[in-house]
């Protein structure tokens, strides 16, 4: 029995996707290639949905071989331009003297690995064997167990010394192997689960990010977009000043008194932005969807930390990211979401170093850098803040002494960021300033009751996550209708579902569960005494640390079909999205009535809906672009740096004009010379 290495190929020793380059290669030389592409995307798309086979997958993508009369002299020029994506851990091991015969074994087609590998001594090649004429595959497509069966077809009796892969999908061949190696950015490590385990949930996390992303942008344009008028008499919501303060230079930043460092933290950004959007209301929009999508991810990550299924985690972050209070203060744009967002990312750093989990070595300064951001949007969230500190040091994570010096940064930082804001903005007081807490007074109440009690339970636990139906009370102002029979009996069973889970599992993490449960107390206490009239505004304060509790102490089953948990979630989800956009769609129709339309707004459903699907995937695929290339410039996986820069600036350049072109739409009725007039 004779040994053996066998290498994967694309990600392994290639460091990319040839065949991807390949088409792209293929599409510089025949640029009326571009045919292809719609056909790509929509076989993709198919493919993802598992309604083709990768086999049919594959012959679908390489039809455009038949536009070509010389593959192989294609081939070897492809080779010559791109073999400097070879990784420098197997062109060791091509040199090293005392190597066996070196087996590639990949799935990509045999005659354009071929390209490369004929050029091998003492090298063999096993691939897809693919018709270079018309795509067309003979037999399976090599991958997984195929490869294991080709291999041992191949080599009998061979014993692999050595395997290198980058998938979780060459484990059949892993498992035969004396000794099996990852490898990740041409970087080699030993195979573990955990590394796939991670890529996995990275690949879900962007998954989560990109869909509620959507999700928010595409309500938030038809919420706050597609109106003139000002939306401030929904809940005694405030998205005029909100907008204001991220986008208008002039305007009269009031409310610093209470977000200290509002302007100072989103107004740039969004300027930025908005540069490239040519409009800052829409630049404003794509970054609170941003931030919520974020929350969404972060929690799921937090999710990650003490839940093993990807169901359940998925589960309970789709609830946090429909939750009425998330998509209503997303899209209206408040600052709540944003608040939110710094005290999630908070936590997520405390439960890391509770958790031991890959703990930055300068965690110190991130601390410091989320103190400020917490008390820079909103005073009293550095309250939350110190609680996640003192949590830290009654688990003996943290030091007093280093505590002390954390809140000390803090306040230096805060006083000097505080009198740059009002030196850029001169109409922005500093946190010194007695008239910025004077005139919150009016809101401050110190006689308690029943009633504000119920107010609180009422619409920061319940409608916060299961919207009632809403109308339009004599005040001229959006305001919940009672509780309905739906409304709480899913607040029962999910609130019964955390309390059960609290009982049998608060000593495994109990001083996790105390911090967060002190962060519920303060924000309890605090809107009994403020703002206890508009108690809905601050439900993004207390929405997080409900499902932070839940996912603390989540139970797992065992066996999945005995997890009545999971079950019971599962429908209050279906019917919270279902009761939740019924709410929505309510508010759409008020705000119709009450609200002057734009131009936009002449465009009748679908067409409209179709419009912004349209526009949304030649963003989201010019941005795909920038980031890998951009990536490959950082990881250094390029020769020519100034052609991927242009590459780049090109692809910003597109970006640019079909936010122009969407701009000047309601002036000349038209974008890209294609008429889009209506009827008014």
């Amino acid at each position: 029995m004779g040994n053996i290495w066998v290498y994967d190929f694309d990600g392994t020793i290639y460091d990319g996707d040839s065949s991807i380059d390949f088409f792209f290669f293929c599409l510089r030389k025949k640029f009326s290639l571009i045919k292809y592409l719609p056909m790509l995307i929509f076989y993709t798309f198919w493919y993802a949905l598992k309604k083709i086979t990768v086999k049919e997958y594959k012959e679908k993508v390489f039809q455009f071989l038949k536009n070509f009369a010389n593959i192989d002299e294609l081939v070897d020029e492809f080779w010559q331009k791109n073999s400097f994506k070879i990784n420098q851990f197997f062109l060791d091991d091509l040199n090293n003297p005392n190597r066996p015969l070196i087996a590639i074994i990949s799935a990509s087609p045999q005659f354009l690995i071929n390209g490369y590998a004929k050029n091998l001594k003492n090298v063999s090649l096993i691939a897809t064997d693919m018709d270079k004429k018309t795509g067309i595959i003979h037999g399976e497509n090599c991958k997984g167990e195929e490869k294991v069966v080709q291999f041992e077809k191949e080599f009998k009796n061979t014993n692999i010394a050595k395997f290198y892969s980058d998938s979780k999908s060459d484990e059949p061949l892993a498992k035969k192997a004396q000794e099996s190696f990852i490898v990740l950015k041409g970087q080699v490590k030993e195979w573990k689960e955990r590394f796939f385990i991670k890529e996995k949930q990275k690949k879900i996390a962007f998954g989560l990010f990109l869909a509620f992303f959507t999700f928010y942008l595409i309500l938030g344009i038809y919420f706050s977009y597609l109106y003139e008028a000002k939306l401030d008499f929904i809940f005694g919501s405030d998205p005029t000043r909100v907008i204001g303060d991220m986008t208008n230079v002039f305007g009269n930043h009031y409310r610093v008194r209470v977000h200290p460092l509002y302007v100072l933290i989103l107004q740039p950004i969004t300027l930025i932005l908005g540069g490239l959007t040519v409009n800052n209301l829409l630049a404003a929009l794509i970054i609170i969807s941003s931030v919520t999508s974020l929350s969404v991810v972060f929690l799921y990550k937090i999710a990650s930390m003490f839940i093993k299924s990807e169901k359940i985690k998925l589960l309970i972050s789709a609830m946090f990211g429909f939750s009425f209070s998330e998509i209503f203060f997303t899209t209206i744009i408040e600052s709540f979401p944003f608040a939110a967002f710094f005290l999630i990312l908070l936590w997520f750093l405390v439960i890391k170093i509770f958790k031991n989990q890959e703990v930055p070595k300068n965690y110190l300064f991130f601390l410091i850098l989320l103190g400020i951001a917490s008390f820079g949007i909103t005073i009293t969230n550095f309250i939350t803040y110190l609680i996640a500190l003192f949590t830290l040091w009654i688990g003996k994570k943290i030091k007093l002494k280093q505590i002390m010096g954390v809140v000390l940064a803090i306040a230096l930082s805060v006083i000097c960021l505080s009198y740059i804001q009002n030196y850029t903005w001169h109409n922005t007081p500093t946190i010194f300033q007695k008239t910025n807490y004077q005139a919150e007074q009016k809101y401050v109440n110190f006689n308690f009751s029943l009633t504000k009690f119920k107010n609180i339970i009422k619409t920061d636990f319940i409608q916060s996550l299961f919207a009632s139906d809403v109308y339009v009370n004599k005040n001229k102002i959006v305001d919940f209708r009672k509780l309905n029979y739906f409304n709480k009996t899913f607040a029962v069973v999910f609130y019964l579902i955390i309390f059960i889970n609290l009982l049998k599992n608060f000593h495994k993490n109990k001083i996790l569960n105390m911090g967060i449960m002190l962060s519920l107390l303060f924000n309890f206490t605090l809107h009994l005494i403020y703002g206890n009239k508009e108690t809905f505004l601050y439900a993004c304060h207390f929405n997080y640390l409900i499902f932070l509790l839940l996912i603390v102490n989540y139970q797992e089953k065992a066996k999945p079909k005995k997890d009545y948990n999971m079950l019971f979630l599962s429908i209050i989800a279906v019917f919270q999205i279902i009761g939740n956009m019924r709410v929505y769609k309510q508010l759409l129709v008020i705000i119709s009535k009450y609200l002057k339309p734009t131009y936009y707004r002449n465009f009748k459903n679908p067409w409209l809906f179709i419009g912004i699907i349209i526009i949304l995937f030649l963003i989201y695929l010019l941005s795909y672009l920038i980031w890998k290339m951009v990536k490959k410039i950082i990881d250094k996986r390029v020769e020519d740096k100034l052609t991927y820069l242009l590459g780049c600036l090109i692809c910003l350049i597109f970006i640019n004009l079909i936010f122009i072109g969407i701009e000047t739409i309601p002036k000349y009725q038209k974008i890209f010379n294609i008429s889009v007039a209506t009827k008014k």
